[in-house]
């Protein structure tokens, strides 16, 4: 595995766990424990809701899609909810292709996320 950390940052507010990806990208090598980081705050946050910042990410791959679906999934089966904050084109483009803009409330800005909590 690559020594480089997984740039993300993990806070709360209002009540939601936010997980901000500070990188532009993920290599492959880091994919797998972002993944499973993912999954875990899905998991210790029944109920809850999550927010993904990716605002920073400018490509994403087809095993974060599948992180990401496996994340919504386990919040909406304990009764949470997942937003994500996207706002490059080329990632909302993927997003839109993989349909997540269906099932996700995807927002341009973490402000426009959080606007509804309280």
């Amino acid at each position: 595995m690559n020594s480089r950390e997984v740039l993300v940052s993990v806070t709360s507010k209002k009540g939601a766990v936010i997980i901000q990806v500070l990188a532009d990208s993920l290599s492959f090598d880091e994919l797998e424990s972002f993944g499973e980081m993912l999954q875990e705050v899905a998991e210790q946050n029944p109920a809850g809701i999550l927010i993904l910042d990716l605002s920073k990410v400018v490509t994403i791959s087809s095993i974060v899609i599948g992180r990401i679906f496996r994340a919504r999934k386990a919040l909406i089966d304990s009764g949470g909810e997942l937003r994500i904050v996207a706002s490059n084109p080329n990632l909302l483009s993927v997003l839109n292709v993989c349909r997540l803009d269906k099932i996700v409330d995807i927002r341009a800005t973490l402000d426009e996320a959080l606007a509804e909590l309280k």
